[in-house]
């Protein structure tokens, strides 16, 4: 039987059936499974229709400060929520907050904190809080700014990622190497690239800020961007 609408208690239900499931409980069969899957992709659907409309209030809102940028959407993929279900044990999965995301990338600072700005003023449907990984970047080295606002209509969440082109690019660098490696790069960790992405993150954020680039640092990245460069070459050629 297919779920259409699912409520916040069955999708809840669902996301303790399939971790229990991965984790080899013998109380969740794959007819179980098989159920639990259809509710998360049903809920996972719902947030098609509000993701296009925050998408068009967001640009809207960037005409409002005379930003020129591109607002990009993207919904999470079901593979991508299954993997953090895993990944977070405590994790209600109808409280997942970036099923539905927006992008926003910024020229500068600057524009950046004038858009956060504009966003959540007076948003209708309203605001949740404010994750500011650019004051206070993640371990990895990630800097963004992840704001989280509410579709009017149906009151889901969505979440709307701002960075700047230098954010954005080292954020692309790991997605790629991660899908050139066959590892996931985006955990916090401490691997040679990881280590290496953490400094170029330094550098960047020093060329951001106007700060003093730290003494040595570039000559780490050097030797670190050579040596992760030959891992790389190694790692495709035996693949």
């Amino acid at each position: 039987m297919e779920i259409t609408a699912p409520s916040s208690k069955q999708v809840k239900k669902a996301g303790s059936k399939v971790r229990k499931f991965f984790r080899g409980d013998s109380s969740v069969d794959l007819e179980g499974l098989d159920q639990a899957l259809r509710t998360i992709e049903a809920y996972r659907a719902q947030f098609s229709g509000p993701l296009t409309r925050v998408n068009n209030r967001l640009r809207q809102r960037l005409m409002s400060v005379g930003s020129e940028a591109r607002v990009t959407q993207r919904l999470k993929k079901m593979p991508t929520m299954l993997d953090k279900l895993q990944r977070e044990p405590r994790l209600d999965l109808s409280r997942m907050r970036d099923i539905g995301g927006c992008r926003i990338v910024l020229d500068d600072l600057q524009e950046l904190d004038r858009v956060h700005a504009a966003i959540v003023s007076n948003w209708r449907g309203g605001t949740e809080d404010t994750a500011d990984y650019v004051r206070s970047p993640r371990a990895s080295g990630y800097r963004a700014v992840h704001c989280f606002v509410r579709d009017h209509s149906t009151r889901l969440t969505i979440e709307v990622q701002l960075r700047t082109t230098l954010m954005h690019a080292w954020a692309e660098d790991v997605e790629n190497v991660s899908a050139r490696m066959g590892i996931n790069y985006k955990q916090d960790g401490g691997s040679e690239y990881q280590e290496y992405m953490k400094n170029l993150s330094s550098l960047y954020e020093a060329v951001e800020t106007g700060t003093p680039v730290p003494e040595g640092l570039a000559d780490t990245l050097r030797r670190q961007r050579a040596r992760i460069a030959h891992l790389v070459q190694r790692a495709e050629r035996s693949g």
